[in-house]
């Protein structure tokens, strides 16, 4: 599918993924828990709580993209990955989308990648620059702190 911009797209979509069919689809968010609440959003608000239901039944990742300017003037895609597991449905059907970035680094295993910890790594492979990296961070203090740490 497109782009997902309104109540009956979304609806559509999440019906689809409810019957079993693969639903890829794109929204314009910086993060995944904004994409997660956008979507919820699009519903009126008595059916927000059944949507997120379904949302944390049928969604299987969240992957975030923005492109960033590289050492050598090129560019290079920076990811934020959010696999839908217990932790994540518990917080899709719970409205707390503010504790997601905990769950992804902690769920490094399950497949799961910050933005800042993909932000660090480009650093120090020399493809961007700490400047960069810092200006697209999402916890700055956390990720310069850490940039610092390791030289």
């Amino acid at each position: 599918m497109g782009e997902l911009r309104d109540f009956e797209t979304v609806e559509l979509a999440l019906t689809a993924a409810e019957t079993g069919h693969l639903v890829l689809t794109t929204l314009h968010t910086g993060t995944s828990a904004e994409a997660v609440d956008r979507l919820i959003n699009t519903y009126p608000p008595e059916q927000q709580p059944n949507a997120r239901v379904l949302l944390a039944s049928v969604l299987k990742a969240v992957v975030c993209q923005m492109l960033l300017p590289t050492t050598d003037s090129k560019r290079t895609a920076v990811f934020e990955i959010l696999i839908n597991n217990y932790a994540v449905g518990n917080l899709i059907r719970e409205k707390k989308m503010n504790q997601v970035d905990q769950v992804i680094v902690t769920g490094r295993k399950d497949g799961m990648q910050s933005r800042d910890d993909h932000l660090y790594d480009l650093v120090r492979l020399g493809r961007i620059t700490m400047t960069t990296a810092l200006e697209y961070a999402l916890n700055r203090p956390e990720l310069e702190a850490k940039l610092k740490r390791t030289g």
